[in-house]
């Protein structure tokens, strides 16, 4: 008798999330991007972001307006 495991959505995610740390890391090795390189992308992605969630708050005050 065999068993088969399914893994749950949150295992799937995780290692998803592990894989896409893996290539990122894989990037910067293979373009000499340094740790202080690394912290001003991640600054300009949160200002991505604030600007994007900015936006979607936006509609959705627009939306509630009504």
């Amino acid at each position: 008798m065999e068993i088969t495991l399914i893994p749950t959505s949150l295992q799937i995610h995780e290692w998803m999330q592990e894989v896409a740390h893996d290539v990122i890391l894989q990037i910067c090795l293979q373009n000499q991007i340094g740790p202080a390189e690394l912290h001003q992308l991640a600054h300009q992605l949160a200002q991505r972001e604030a600007a994007a969630d900015s936006l979607t708050e936006g509609q959705h005050d627009h939306l509630t307006h009504y």
